[in-house]
This record gives C-alpha cells, structure tokens and sequence, in this order.
C-alpha cells in the first residue's frame, strides 16, 4: 500500500539541532523542498534583514510566508519581482550549525 502524498506544509523538528521547521514543496514545475525555522506569528521578520542574514551565502534562499487565519502557513519564492517592503514575514532556509565533535578517543 502507497502513502498519499501531500503538497500542504509539515512541521517538525530538525533531527540534527532540535529546530522547529516549517517543510514544504514550493513550486509546481522545478519545485523545491524548502525548510525554514518558524518563528512565532507576532515576531517582524523584514525582507532586507533575512537577506543580511544569508549574506555571502549564494546557495541560501529566502522565503515569504503570508500568514492566514483561515489556512495552513504556505511559502512564496521571493526574487527580483518581490516588494521589498513586503509586511509579511521573510525566513532563511534553515541551516544546521556545525556539529560539535564527538569523537570518543
């Protein structure tokens, strides 16, 4: 028997750091497999500051995330054509910090 897939959004916890993530498809032709840290719905998250924050990372992206009362969290692709004083909130894919070494000798 075959799972349904699903194209709505996920959340869950990042296996490697603990970090609560949003998972989604974004796309329909050449979709990506986007996970962003999702911060509390209040918190102001500006385009130009997720971009300072990806800043000399080129294979990092940036994410819109409008948010309704009525569905599910859905990701937007932001580029060129995006508003940069767009209201709603911008999130980095996510990014593990590096792994503590835990060699035992």
């Amino acid at each position: 028997m075959t799972r349904a897939r699903t194209r709505g959004a996920d959340t869950h916890r990042c296996p490697a750091c603990g970090t609560r993530l949003l998972t989604q498809w974004v796309g329909h032709t050449a979709a990506l497999h986007a996970r962003v840290p999702l911060p509390p719905p209040d918190e102001p998250r500006p385009l130009a500051t997720a971009r300072e924050e990806i800043a000399g990372d080129p294979n990092r992206l940036v994410w819109c995330l409008p948010r309704s009362p009525y569905a599910p969290p859905r990701l937007r692709w932001t580029g060129a054509r995006h508003p940069p004083d767009c209201p709603h909130q911008h999130l980095p894919d996510h990014n593990c910090p590096p792994a503590e070494p835990s060699t035992l000798f």
